[in-house]
């Protein structure tokens, strides 16, 4: 296409160049862009990174806290590890609250 235009009307090259360019590019940045180790040289850059991916959210970090609570309180729990062995049993699974932490 530039070729073209290059050869049939030189001023339409010019005019041409902001969109036969990338295409032209396009395939090359596709092929380098797709392999694994030019991901992890953005990553080493901090390039095309989430906030979220950057610093942890105050919510994850809450449920995270949470989740340490609750789960020594799994472990030793016997109603939990009875149910579990045993689901037909007429008790109901114990539930857990922020409360109980």
């Amino acid at each position: 296409m530039l070729a073209g235009a290059w050869v049939l009307a030189p001023a339409l090259f010019y005019w041409l160049t902001p969109i036969a360019v990338p295409q032209i590019l396009s395939p090359l940045l596709i092929m380098a862009s797709s392999v694994p180790a030019s991901g992890r040289i953005a990553a080493r850059c901090g390039l095309l990174q989430t906030p979220e991916e950057r610093e942890r959210p105050a919510v994850m970090c809450a449920r995270d806290a949470v989740l340490e609570r609750w789960h020594p309180m799994a472990d030793a729990d016997e109603e939990t590890e009875e149910f579990a062995e045993n689901p037909q049993t007429d008790k109901a699974e114990p539930a857990y609250s922020a409360a109980q932490g």
